[in-house]
């Protein structure tokens, strides 16, 4: 069973569609908004576009990896690709960050308040991005597989979602899940995530 809310305020629950000048409709299932523009891909695609608000197509970004998740940094006005092999800017081809432990892919990445934040399969990195490398100053792995896990910026945290919903609080480094709200996922699964500001509700998802 297939249960569908709202990604945003303007767009259903249906994936993003549209059509570029090319012969067959691409069908794209992850986006972020960032000054007015929409950076839309397919979950585990290597290609990135641009478009304007009625999503025009504008530019097209190919990546080498399969990508994890894509963030928006308000902090350094940059935007963070996640691939299986590190992280990358949108503007840039080389890794930011080339150490990845036990050759683990980074399936989320956060920069912000002069810290970033890195999810692996199993753990969860805080420390400091300065000329693109990183310092660390937490690390811990943990219980949790968050391969398949949706993620977003939540209040300076960051919430997570798959067959259940945690939020990461960063300040006190500590991995919380809400229970009470598993009931209401009837055994589905969250796909998509997005959490909307100044909005009565403070996020939504797309659970299958």
């Amino acid at each position: 069973m297939l249960c569908s809310l709202l990604l945003s305020k303007k767009t259903s629950s249906n994936k993003l569609r549209f059509k570029l000048d090319r012969k067959n409709e691409l069908k794209f299932n992850q986006f972020i908004e960032v000054d007015k523009y929409l950076y839309v891909w397919e979950d585990k695609g290597n290609e990135i576009i641009k478009t304007d608000s009625l999503l025009n197509p504008i530019s097209s970004y190919n990546i080498a990896n399969s990508i994890n998740a894509i963030e928006h940094s308000p902090h350094d006005n940059q935007i963070y690709i996640s691939t299986n092999s590190g992280v990358e800017i949108i503007s840039e081809t080389s890794a930011l960050i080339n150490d990845v432990r036990s050759n683990e892919g980074v399936l989320y990445f956060s920069n912000f308040d002069n810290q970033y934040i890195a999810f692996y399969q199993n753990t969860i990195e805080i420390g400091v991005l300065k000329q693109n490398k990183g310092t660390i100053n937490f690390i811990k792995r943990y219980d949790s597989d968050f391969t398949n896990v949706a993620f977003d910026k939540f209040d300076k945290n960051i919430i997570l979602g798959n067959d259940d919903l945690m939020l990461f609080d960063i300040q006190k480094k500590q991995l919380k899940k809400f229970p009470k709200i598993k009931p209401y996922l009837k055994n589905g699964i969250i796909k998509n995530i997005k959490v909307i500001e100044n909005d009565v509700s403070p996020f939504v998802a797309l659970i299958e």
